[in-house]
């Protein structure tokens, strides 16, 4: 991956972080799942393997992408 790639994962996860920190009620869309579950960021955002910006939730296996989080409507 080049390194102008991994910069740009890496802001999209800085945004992440300041929108979304640890604690904050998020919805996620989870994989083979219609409708997005409401839950919480349990981990900072990250860039893995320098290839995905995925962070953790609680109540979820694994790791999500950022991309796959959204606000909890008002």
């Amino acid at each position: 991956m080049s390194k102008s790639n991994l910069n740009k994962l890496q802001k999209q996860c800085d945004a992440f972080n300041r929108k979304f920190p640890m604690g904050t009620v998020v919805m996620l869309k989870k994989d083979g799942i219609d409708n997005p579950i409401k839950t919480k960021v349990r981990h900072a955002a990250y860039v893995l393997s320098g290839h995905s910006a995925v962070a953790f939730f609680e109540g979820v296996s694994g790791c999500y992408l950022i991309d796959c989080v959204s606000e909890v409507p008002a």
